[in-house]
């Protein structure tokens, strides 16, 4: 009886032993299982998006969606500035997610300094805009300092840094604007320089002799009602009044000693002779008219 109770328990403990190491192996297929479910979650793969002409924020967003991330080298391209111009790996790669795709980003062309091309013709300036990188753009304007197809100057300015390919607005002359002259005849000598330099032009004054209008345009070039470059000069002619003398006294000079006083004074001599008794007098200037004292125009005549 005692006999058999020790066998029942030794059976009775064994099995409890099998049940233990039974639980205890699955418990670590399990924990190998989860080891190798999380170990391999870092190995996970995608397809690389291809990113190239991409900007860098449209091609950062389409690695990102696609769970990978991303690092850039900049270098000076003629393409646009954060345009995206190669990859590693190429798009279309398989490639654990964990594993960052190299970018190379344009940084742009560089910068450039405006040369400067005023009084240059237009193909030269053209040309020299292109050898800075730049892209020139024509546009045509007035002009009264270049003539007709020569370089203004340049917008930006010559000499500012921008950066190249940048366009360029080039300013070619297509000469002067044409306006029309007003009429400034009969007009006083300062009613007429408002006027003209109002409507655009520059003046330039010659003045003649008359007794019409002193003080007044008698006369201007070019005429009224045609048109002239907007800057260019007119000629007006201003009526100047006749200046008046005295006439000195020549009485008792030699014809000589006359003709020089009346020289000096602005006058003509002209001469008419009479017959003398007394021999003294021969050559001797006995009267004039109009007499000394009296007030004539300059350049008039005086009769000895």
């Amino acid at each position: 009886m005692q006999t058999q109770e020790i066998h029942s328990t030794n059976r009775t403990s064994k099995a409890s032993r099998s049940r233990t190491a039974l639980i205890l192996a699955a418990i670590a297929s399990l924990a190998v299982g989860f080891a190798l479910l999380v170990s391999g979650c870092g190995d996970t793969t995608a397809k690389v998006p291809n990113t190239v002409n991409q900007t860098l924020a449209v091609g950062q967003q389409m690695l990102g969606d696609q769970g990978f991330k991303s690092t850039v080298k900049r270098v000076t391209d003629k393409q646009g500035k954060d345009e995206i111009l190669s990859q590693d790996p190429v798009g279309g790669t398989e490639q654990k997610t964990s594993e960052s795709v190299a970018l190379t980003v344009s940084n742009g062309p560089g910068d450039g300094v405006v040369p400067n091309v005023a009084g240059d013709p237009a193909d030269r300036a053209e040309q020299q805009i292109r050898d800075a990188g730049f892209t020139p753009v024509i546009a045509e304007v007035y002009s009264s300092a270049h003539q007709a197809g020569f370089a203004v100057g340049t917008t930006p300015t010559s000499g500012t840094s921008v950066e190249k390919d940048t366009k360029i607005t080039l300013n070619i002359s297509k000469g002067p604007q044409q306006v029309k002259v007003p009429n400034v005849i009969g007009l006083s000598q300062t009613s007429a320089d408002t006027a003209l330099t109002n409507a655009g032009f520059r003046v330039d004054h010659s003045y003649q002799v008359s007794s019409k209008s002193p003080g007044n345009v008698i006369a201007q070039d070019p005429a009224s009602g045609g048109s002239a470059g907007l800057g260019s000069s007119v000629q007006v002619t201003i009526d100047q009044a006749p200046k008046k003398v005295k006439v000195p006294n020549a009485v008792g000079q030699t014809q000589s000693q006359g003709d020089r006083t009346l020289q000096n004074a602005g006058l003509d001599a002209v001469y008419a002779t009479r017959v003398v008794t007394n021999a003294s007098q021969n050559g001797i200037v006995l009267a004039m008219s109009p007499g000394a004292g009296s007030t004539v125009v300059q350049g008039s005549n005086v009769a000895l």
